[in-house]
């Protein structure tokens, strides 16, 4: 995790990834009030498709999703299966 209180942190961030080969996917918040409800579920979705996928993430101005990502960080996750399959 990367705090910073500067924008120019989320163009830092995927000139690195993007020097070793990993293509980022930046989501950036939307300051629309209109948009919180749909905007949310959006982000989420985008957020669990990355994370399967193994792709890195920037998330930057989401302070409306942070608390709903707390079991994915936190890796609270059933296991499916043997490593076997």
């Amino acid at each position: 995790m990367v705090i910073g209180k500067s924008d120019s942190i989320v163009n830092l961030l995927t000139y690195q990834l993007r020097k070793r080969n990993l293509d980022p996917v930046v989501i950036l918040g939307s300051q629309f009030p209109d948009d919180q409800e749909d905007y949310y579920y959006s982000v989420l979705r985008r957020i669990m498709m990355c994370v399967e996928a193994g792709r890195p993430l920037i998330l930057t101005d989401l302070e409306i999703i942070y608390g709903s990502l707390y079991d994915l960080w936190n890796q609270n996750y059933i296991v499916v299966g043997s490593k076997d399959n």
